[in-house]
């Protein structure tokens, strides 16, 4: 023990004080609180006492607050009184001379002295200091004189390593028994045997909750750090209402609560402290200075004589010192705590911590946070914790572009960082990184704009076309690259550029092409023809298409697979004809890229043209001189093995020596050189002059994984090459890096598990779902990456539905539908249906069952397709006949909304058309439209020259039940406004919208309607709801 602090459970606001112990300076200071500012603490020392004995535990008296007791490596206790700096020792009867671990005074001021094991003798003893009261002189165990014996003596030969006395009851003393138990003592019960215990290995740093002392907590500090919460109250004896149980009825309880690897393993659990203002809250300190704190709640709903406990919070005040995002100095970390007896100004704990250096700091803990949401369109709604029946509204249309903008750039560096220190220390990808940052202007708006930026691009046109969504991300260079390759790979299955032999093998990537691997046999989503023919040879198929596509003549390495190389080099990119690389050069120099033009060139053996690159160099002066003297390092490599080529056909010893003198000091000059360059590209070349080998390039973790492989793929022995391929396949699979698409390619499914990750680390489901719609489920036999894929892609449709993006999903769906069909012309996928009804709330589909083609397919033992549709999850408030009915969303549960014009719940037929409420109105109208409309028909009729008059009656009659049959159907139907989205019953809205009868006076008349009118047909625009102001009718 370096340090501890003990808050006094006396103090009130004008006198707070607190003990400050130093073990290793073996001193006692006793402290008074002047001013708390924030984290600040001002405090005087009121006594101080130093050079006390070396001690191993202490503990502070609570009710006499001058008394500490120091338990001594001889197994002797030290009781200090502080105010009058006296020391007085109590001697125990020994038979062996032994450690003390642990002491305790309760209230009533009892002692508690807790020994290491020794055969036939206790190792729990009280004494009374009330009868035994600094008693002097007392003798050293070693002396002859009359001892003090003990109040009471209980766990006899067994190690005790912790005690604690209750408050409410001082007779009842709990002891941690090293590796055994943790035990409740009835000093009242003259046996000597245990009240209650518990079976468990936690038996250090015992604390009990000061707010309800049923609870006490207890550790192990090592070896996977575990912490256990017990209830005394469980094993009590029937009738028993003291909280404890008799010698008779002795039981073994279970943990209300346990927490496992609450700490790293290089930590040790130091102490545990228990909040003096808020029940069930719990601290915990480690050695390494990680500090947190756990919020306990009870489960009034379990079923089990204990009342269980849950963690509602965990707060990490501290990460350990060595923390590589949010760590410390060593001397910084935090080494002691205590809970103060007053809360925070926000009404939350605060604790006192120290630190290693000694300086003291004021800890205010963070209120829980109220409920929010999070709205599909970038909106976040949440209460405010400090002010209730508050809520405030975040919405990124008040964010400033460039805001949203940095905001997005910051969000690409950490993925890239985080994508680093996955290639860098391959942590599992199950672990979910803290977020630390407590501020919501910073972590809000970040969650805020990543889901404006997908919305965005969405709405800019970013769908299935590569050409388009490049020119979308032009600030994200490894999306950039990703939709390149599927530019080149979709136009290369287009022109059927990657078919031979009755096999098409587009969409696969440089492992597959390599390995032959190109998905399970009989290979029935890439063969060619009828399903009857057999499958061609894979070798063949690669042979063939290397010989029909036009591969540049390039140098190769030697190897047992040039067809597998070429068509290697052709999908990722490195494969340019002698037109095609001189342009990518002069572009690149236009645009200042010296370094990387140079490492292209020297890739394609073209070491002159490299180090002219780097000549006609015109940038800064600095950057210039770098480059001419990487110009030069190519220079000398060249003539370097021209001289070891000379050498070889004409040996000379002279020369031999000579020329080894000037390899070593060439080779210090290229790694003088590399330790001021950044460049990734520029450091490949300085590799690759100075070993005159690709293999060392290829450990260049800053250069792209294209150039990477092209290099491999150039260079590398086939052996060396497979191990490499299968290498970074596997990494960049694990680690969802993006560029490891050329690996992958689109259709295996590895490329699906490369996605799965990515989305892990990135949430970006909706480059995931867009890139793979190219390849899936049109060439990937794999049910399960099928089915993963599938749920990503409902979940992006929902998602444009949520974000009222509902053209640009029909668009997406039509698309991804025409990349689905086959060569053959057969679809891999059905479409999906474009009409649908869905709640304006959740925008989910109001179906009780899902469509065929939204569902997992579930397959039987045999591989038989089962049924493909399956009950999904309802809303379990939404009563089952308005559900049934459509009313209620199945889903969510809410509502439909009113009729803007009667005010009634939508869903429901419009009373006024029902048969058994309207058959009064019905009649009186028919029989005023047949007075007046018959007229109107008979007129018109004789008009043309018809003048039977039953014919005429016959055909209006018909007509009126047509259109009374066409009023009840509109009756049952409801509509909504697309520009305010407010709802009516479609008969209301006829008649609102619809043409109605006015008169209009004519212009000899004044503002009245006397004299002549004219009657005219006028239409209501304007929404019925009340503040609406829409035009409801308008295109």
């Amino acid at each position: 023990m370096e340090t501890a602090i003990r808050w006094s459970q006396n103090c009130t606001p004008s006198n707070r004080r607190f003990l400050h112990v130093d073990g290793a300076g073996r001193s006692l200071k006793l402290c008074r609180a002047d001013r708390i500012a924030g984290e600040g603490l001002q405090y005087h020392t009121l006594s101080e006492i130093t050079r006390v004995p070396h001690f191993r535990a202490f503990d502070w008296s609570p009710q006499d607050e001058a008394l500490i007791a120091l338990g001594q490596p001889s197994g002797e206790v030290t009781v200090v009184n502080i105010e009058n700096r006296t020391q007085e020792t109590f001697s125990l009867p020994l038979k062996n001379q032994r450690q003390c671990n642990a002491v305790a005074i309760s209230a009533k001021g009892l002692l508690a002295i807790g020994l290491d094991k020794v055969r036939s003798d206790f190792s729990l003893n009280i004494w009374d200091l009330n009868h035994h009261s600094v008693p002097s002189p007392i003798q050293s165990p070693a002396s002859t004189g009359p001892t003090v014996e003990p109040y009471c003596k209980v766990a006899h030969s067994e190690p005790i390593t912790s005690i604690k006395f209750f408050r409410d009851q001082p007779n009842l003393v709990v002891a941690g028994v090293k590796g055994q138990w943790v035990r409740i003592y009835d000093l009242r019960d003259g046996h000597g045997n245990a009240a209650l215990q518990f079976a468990t290995r936690c038996v250090h740093n015992i604390a009990i909750d000061p707010l309800d002392e049923n609870y006490l907590a207890s550790c192990a500090p090592v070896n996977d750090a575990t912490i256990c919460v017990w209830d005394r109250r469980s094993g009590s004896g029937e009738g028993s209402n003291s909280g404890y149980t008799s010698s008779s009825q002795t039981a073994t309880g279970h943990a209300a609560l346990e927490l496992r690897k609450i700490t790293d393993a290089q930590g040790m659990i130091w102490s545990l402290r228990f909040s003096k203002t808020k029940r069930g809250q719990l601290g915990m300190m480690a050695s390494t200075g990680h500090l947190k704190v756990f919020d306990m709640i009870k489960d009034n709903v379990s079923d089990s004589a204990t009342e269980m406990l849950y963690v509602n919070q965990v707060q990490e005040i501290h990460r350990p010192y060595y923390d590589a995002n949010y760590g410390r100095g060593e001397k910084e970390r935090v080494v002691c705590f205590d809970f103060m007896n007053e809360d925070a100004p926000n009404g939350e704990p605060q604790m006192l911590a120290g630190s290693a250096d000694g300086k003291l700091s004021v800890i205010s803990l963070n209120a829980a946070g109220g409920p929010f949401v999070f709205s599909p369109k970038a909106d976040f709604v949440r209460s405010l914790a400090d002010r209730p029946g508050i809520i405030e509204l975040e919405t990124p249309m008040s964010y400033p572009s460039s805001d949203v903008a940095s905001i997005s750039s910051g969000m690409q560096s950490k993925i890239y960082a985080q994508k680093e220190y996955y290639r860098t220390a391959k942590p599992f990808l199950k672990q979910r990184p803290v977020v630390e940052n407590r501020n919501f202007d910073v972590r809000g708006k970040a969650l805020l704009a990543s889901s404006l930026i997908f919305r965005q691009r969405c709405l800019a046109g970013y769908r299935l076309s590569p050409t388009k969504n490049r020119s979308l991300l032009t600030d994200s260079p490894d999306l950039e690259q990703l939709w390149a390759w599927i530019e080149y790979a979709r136009s290369a299955s287009d022109a059927g550029a990657m078919t031979y032999n009755r096999l098409d093998l587009s969409y696969l990537g440089v492992h597959a092409l390599w390995m032959d691997d190109v998905g399970p046999h009989p290979l029935e989503k890439r063969r060619v023809g009828q399903p009857d023919e057999g499958a061609p040879p894979i070798s063949k198929t690669i042979e063939g298409l290397s010989k029909q596509s036009d591969f540049p003549a390039q140098k190769l390495c030697s190897t047992d697979f040039p067809a597998n190389r070429r068509i290697c080099l052709l999908v990722s990119g490195s494969a340019l004809n002698p037109t095609e690389l001189e342009r990518k050069l002069e572009e690149l120099q236009r645009s200042n890229q010296h370094t990387k033009a140079a490492f292209i060139a020297l890739l394609s053996s073209l070491t002159k043209r490299a180090a002219m690159v780097l000549r006609e160099d015109k940038q800064s002066q600095a950057q210039s001189q770098t480059n001419k003297m990487l110009a030069m390092a190519i220079a000398g490599m060249s003539q370097r093995q021209k001289k070891l080529h000379s050498q070889q056909k004409s040996p000379n010893r002279r020369e031999s020596e000579s020329s080894e003198s000037d390899s070593e000091s060439w080779t210090s000059t290229i790694d003088s050189m590399k330790t001021n360059i950044r460049d990734p590209y520029a450091l490949a070349i300085l590799s690759h002059t100075l070993s005159g080998s690709w293999s060392t390039v290829l450990s260049e973790s800053q250069l792209p994984l294209k150039y990477r492989l092209g290099a491999a793929l150039r260079w590398l022995p086939d052996r060396e090459l497979t191990e490499f391929i299968s290498r970074q396949t596997r990494e960049v699979v694990e680690t969802g890096n993006i560029e490891g698409i050329v690996l992958t390619g689109l259709g295996t499914s590895s490329a699906v598990q490369l996605m799965e990750n990515y989305i892990r680390y990135s949430g970006d489901v909706q480059t995931a779902v867009l890139s793979l719609a190219h390849a899936v489920p049109r060439y990937v036999d794999d049910q399960a990456a099928i089915d993963k894929y599938e749920a990503w892609r409902e979940t992006y449709r929902q998602a444009m539905n949520a974000w009222d993006l509902k053209f640009e999903r029909v668009k997406f769906d039509i698309d991804s539908s025409k990349l689905s069909t086959s060569l053959n012309g057969t679809p891999a996928a059905k479409p999906h249906k474009q009409l649908s009804i869905v709640c304006e709330y959740c925008s989910q589909s109001i179906a009780h069952h899902p469509r065929p083609q939204d569902s997992h397919v579930a397959r039987g033992d045999n591989g038989v397709d089962g049924p493909s549709w399956h009950r999904t999850q309802r809303h379990p408030l939404a009563p089952e006949k308005a559900a049934a009915i459509g009313t209620i969303c199945p889903k969510c549960g809410r509502h439909l909304p009113r009729c803007g014009v009667c005010d009634l719940w939508l869903g429901m037929p419009d009373p006024t058309y029902l048969r058994h409420g309207a058959e009064t109105y019905a009649s009186n109208r028919k029989a005023k439209e047949t007075n007046g409309d018959a007229e109107q028909v008979t007129n018109s009729e004789e008009m043309n020259g018809n003048t039977d008059s039953s014919d005429i009656v016959g055909k209006y009659q018909k007509q009126k039940q047509r259109q009374r049959h066409m009023e009840e159907m509109m009756a049952n139907f409801v509509t909504f406004c697309i520009h305010c989205n407010h709802g009516f019953h479609a008969s209301h809205a006829l008649e609102w919208f619809g043409p109605r009868s006015s008169f209009a006076a004519s212009s000899n008349t004044n503002n009245g309607l006397t004299g002549d009118s004219e009657r005219q047909q006028v239409r209501r625009r304007v929404c019925p709801v009340t503040e609406c102001d829409c035009i409801c009718d308008r295109a």
